[in-house]
């Protein structure tokens, strides 16, 4: 009788085991579904940044991953110095060239 009762546990902690790993693996299977479905949906965007006394202007491959922003690729287009005395015609310049080459890159993609 014991051995039967020892059975009947042995079985239920069995099934409670495997219900959680077929809800596990449907959990990631969606997160890896919704991943790949965000990567899909990235978007070449025009980015300007100011880095150690330079403004940077670049492209970069942008997806929404579980919510937050992440940068796939980059590319630097230019990178100005703060102090030129045409730095806004340079970033103008840059921009235009930025806005171009996403287009093109969003063509390709």
């Amino acid at each position: 009788m014991p051995e039967l009762l020892l059975l009947g546990v042995l079985v239920l902690v069995a099934a409670a085991a495997l219900v959680t790993l077929v809800v596990l693996a449907a959990s990631a299977r969606r997160r890896d579904v919704a991943r790949s479905t965000a990567l899909r949906a990235a978007r070449w965007e025009v980015a300007t940044t100011a880095e150690a006394g330079r403004t940077v202007v670049s492209v970069e491959r942008v997806a929404v991953v579980d919510g937050s922003r992440t940068v796939l690729g980059r590319t630097l287009v230019a990178s100005i110095d703060d102090g030129a005395p045409d730095w806004q015609d340079q970033l103008l310049r840059a921009r235009i060239e930025a806005q171009e080459r996403a287009a093109v890159l969003a063509l390709e993609s």
